[in-house]
């Protein structure tokens, strides 16, 4: 084995474990930035609860997008039924 093999192959390793080394520093150190980051930053306050008009306590009606909708529940219906 000669001596330029050997160097070209130590540059290689020392090459690809300072690159593992950079992957692990990133990967230690990035939870550590962010808890610095979620300090110095305020914290946006929780937004409030919505409350429901719905004073029975019915579950919601959900429908699916090929049922129909009745006549009644179109406020838009000007009452003209015709098509284009």
């Amino acid at each position: 084995m000669n001596v330029e093999s050997v160097e070209i192959m130590t540059k290689f390793a020392v090459l690809a474990l300072g690159f593992l080394l950079l992957i692990f520093l990133i990967a230690v150190l990035t939870p550590k930035a962010a808890a610095v980051i979620d300090k110095l930053m305020k914290k946006a306050p929780s937004p409030e609860r919505v409350e429901d008009n719905n004073n029975n306590n019915e579950q919601p009606q959900v429908r699916g997008i090929y049922d129909a909708q009745l006549p009644d529940e179109n406020k838009d219906n000007n009452g003209d039924e015709e098509n284009g």
